[in-house]
């Protein structure tokens, strides 16, 4: 299938390059958008708008769009493409890659599949405006060319065709689809040629607190990190099929999301095993790991001074590490200014301190005499600089241990005997959590048998019994990701822990009161995110918003692993 549509697709670009371009013979009589994705092809139903009005389009929505074509006359074999231009640009022809995981690549606009399409499924008479006889045309998903078609008779007939199509908030590039950008479409012919007649031109909309483009893999924190002006700060990918780094922005409470300083992103991709921090001078520190190197990226936000909203740290090697099962990386900042990383190293953890000089010191293990695998870090910094480790064994064994303010570790200390045997659950532990007001260590992760647990200790106490958080079973390895489908944060001596279901892939919320370093009462749990497929949530508490303070999300709705689903929401925590 896939040789077909490459075999096609060149043949069809190869007549197009040896043709000046005319006006085909052959001419768009009608044209009608069909808001149903999912209804059948023949059925006179779902549209959106009346014949030859185009209306608004929603970015990251697949929807359909069908055309009444008649014929010159002569009975030559047709074979037809469709071609968009967005903001009266170039003509660009319209590949075939599906939303949301794209295979090849992601442009601004594709045909995509449609389960109500079969291949070769021929389109009747809906739109009978051609006074001409009609024949069968056809629907098109996931083609970039209509099937071979003849007129027959003395070659004056009409036929409609049906195309599944989508266009993009966020494409390779990066590009940028916004609220009111103006797409066209226009058929062509077999040479390249487009036809006469009708040429629809729509705008397209971006919902509010849609920001589509891909999630970063990772456990660690990625924001949403917030200014003392209330702007937001979140690190995404554009697109499954061009993994680079973007910082976007919101100046409106989540409403609207744009890349900040895309000439100057970072000049290595590959984003899997990533952690971040923002530093009291406004600086976004992001410790990001590929298969071979530990890196360091930086990003200035408006908070700061200097540079405000520019990338000031391109990619500083930290490591070349023999490469680590799982691409993992965590990194937290101590309150002199020095950083704290740790980072997957063949079958161990490493740690690196970066000076407040800003210079990265030599690389340390973090268990050296362990005959095992260690994984699935997480790091939280006291207000004194100490900075508490999670991590996990590949046997299932959780571990915790302190780097001290002189840089010297602690023995380390099991917290847990099954935090998740198999591949699929290597990464198991949520972010950390301290409590500074009573002094007190939170700990998040999943279990074997699927359902989170949350164990606490006091500075001078010891580790509580394991509380469970969850009420089903969670999500883990969404889309080959080695990691558990949850976020949990702490406002107040309150833990708010958002996780996914896996029974109905809906977002929840677990809610656990902390006194003097016991929960208080059983966790208090509510549906907030229904009727999605989510499979990635990732959170902060923000303090400068208009509801102050709500609990900032990042979700993923369903791209299974591909690009166009993320949404940010508040859960007001008053």
């Amino acid at each position: 299938m896939k040789l077909y549509k490459f075999i096609t697709t060149v043949l069809v670009l190869t007549l197009c390059a040896n043709m000046a371009y005319g006006e085909s013979p052959d001419k768009v009589t009608a044209f009608r958008f069909r808001a149903d994705f999912t209804e059948d092809l023949d059925e006179d139903a779902g549209w959106a708008a009346d014949v030859n009005v185009a209306p608004v389009q929603t970015v990251d929505t697949p929807f359909r769009v069908r055309f009444e074509t008649e014929t010159d006359g002569s009975e030559n074999m047709r074979q037809y493409s469709l071609q968009y231009r967005i903001n009266g640009s170039n003509w660009i022809y319209m590949e075939a890659e599906e939303f949301p995981y794209e295979s090849t690549n992601s442009p601004i606009a594709s045909i995509v599949s449609c389960e109500n399409i079969f291949v070769g499924e021929e389109a009747e008479d809906l739109l009978n405006v051609s006074k001409f006889t009609s024949t069968p045309g056809a629907g098109i998903a996931l083609s970039p060319v209509t099937p071979r078609w003849m007129p027959h008779g003395n070659g004056k007939e009409s036929a409609e065709w049906e195309w599944a199509v989508v266009i993009r908030h966020w494409s390779d590039g990066p590009t940028q689809v916004k609220d009111g950008d103006r797409i066209s479409f226009r058929m062509t012919d077999q040479y390249g040629e487009p036809l006469a007649g009708l040429v629809p031109e729509f705008t397209v909309t971006v919902p509010e607190y849609h920001l589509g483009g891909t999630f970063v893999e990772t456990p660690a924190r990625i924001g949403p990190w917030e200014t003392a002006d209330g702007l937001l700060y979140f690190i995404m990918e554009p697109t499954e099929t061009d993994n680079v780094f973007m910082m976007v922005k919101s100046s409106d409470g989540g409403k609207t999301w744009t890349e900040v300083d895309g000439n100057n992103r970072p000049s290595i991709g590959d984003l899997e095993g990533v952690g971040s921090v923002m530093t009291d001078d406004g600086i976004i520190h992001i410790v990001h790991q590929t298969s071979d190197e530990v890196i360091h990226h930086a990003f200035a936000t408006s908070d700061n001074t200097d540079t405000p909203d520019h990338w000031i740290i391109d990619s500083d090697t930290i490591s070349l590490p023999i490469e680590p099962p799982t691409q993992v990386a965590d990194v937290v900042a101590r309150p002199d200014g020095s950083l704290v990383a740790i980072f997957g190293a063949d079958d161990k953890l490493h740690l690196s301190i970066r000076s407040t000089e800003g210079i990265w010191g030599k690389e340390f293990p973090l268990d050296i005499d362990k005959p095992y695998w260690l994984t699935s870090p997480a790091l939280v910094a006291r207000p004194n600089g100490t900075v508490d480790i999670a991590y996990k064994t590949v046997y299932g064994h959780g571990w915790h241990r302190q780097l001290l303010i002189d840089n010297t570790l602690t023995e380390p200390v099991q917290i847990a005997e099954e935090i998740g045997l198999t591949e699929d659950e290597s990464m198991s532990i949520l972010p950390l959590i301290y409590l500074h007001e009573i002094n007190t260590l939170v700990v998040v992760y999943r279990d074997m048998d699927g359902y989170l647990y949350m164990i606490s200790k006091p500075d001078n106490g010891e580790w509580s019994k394991p509380l469970q958080v969850s009420d089903r079973v969670v999500v883990t390895n969404p889309v080959d990701s080695d990691q558990v489908a949850a976020d949990a944060v702490a406002h107040d001596n309150r833990v708010f822990v958002t996780f996914i279901s896996e029974e109905n892939c809906n977002i929840y919320l677990s809610t656990v009161q902390i006194n003097e370093g016991l929960a208080v009462e059983a966790p208090q749990i509510k549906r907030i995110v229904a009727d999605i497929d989510g499979s990635w949530v990732r959170g902060q508490v923000l303090l400068n918003q208009s509801l102050t303070p709500v609990y900032g999300l990042v979700y993923d709705a369903g791209s299974l692993g591909g690009s166009g689903f993320n949404k940010y929401i508040e859960i007001p925590l008053n």
